[in-house]
């Protein structure tokens, strides 16, 4: 990369950086990202969530395990702060919040933030927030085994459900069991069943 020439996104390359940084597994990362952003497309509008938010989703995707060399347990928390202390080209001081906020939802819907961070944003914008975290966690449960065994999602939004059918390498027993996790966390953010079968 040429010094003088500006990168082609200011926030592709704050990510980049970020996620050599923070040693993290970078193909993990981005099959999050691409599972994430699949569900985000064919869902969004029909879930009611804000389909501005990409660049809070994919942010919190590619880093959602930057807090992992603080602590492995307890990484979803020092992952906030990690992020919300980073210079990140390319985002609002809000869109930081909200990006870091989902990230530290992946595992648990249990962080809580306090001022003054909370007080950045408005009661829609925590709805998004809950909402991108769940499937962040769900697309994180999809590559639970790091190895992108999950090729392809498909998800379908039906009257009392939400369908996901899995393109896979292998069966994706594993991957199936970690996002059934979920569903009752799920069921309360999007009034909604969770189902999930391989294609």
């Amino acid at each position: 990369l040429n010094p003088k020439e500006p990168a082609g996104d200011v926030l592709d390359f704050s990510l980049n950086n970020m996620m050599k940084n923070y040693e993290l597994n970078q193909d993990h990362a981005n099959h999050v990202w691409k599972i994430a952003g699949q569900l985000y497309q064919q869902l969004g509008k029909e879930l009611k969530i804000d389909m501005d938010r990409q660049k809070v989703l994919k942010t919190a995707a590619l880093l959602h395990d930057c807090g992992i060399n603080v602590s492995y347990y307890d990484h979803h928390k020092h992952s906030f702060y990690n992020i919300i202390n980073s210079q990140i080209n390319g985002l609002t001081q809000k869109e930081l919040v909200m990006a870091a906020w989902v990230a530290s939802l992946h595992r648990k819907d249990e962080m809580r933030i306090t001022a003054p961070y909370s007080k950045m944003l408005g009661s829609n914008e925590i709805g998004t927030v809950r909402k991108l975290g769940m499937i962040l966690r769900i697309a994180e449960s999809l590559d639970r085994g790091q190895n992108g065994n999950i090729s392809e999602v498909q998800g379908k939004v039906e009257k009392n459900t939400v369908k996901l059918k899995l393109r896979a390498k292998t069966y994706p027993g594993l991957e199936i069991k970690d996002a059934q996790n979920a569903a009752s966390a799920f069921q309360k953010i999007f009034k909604k069943q969770l189902v999930l079968e391989e294609a």
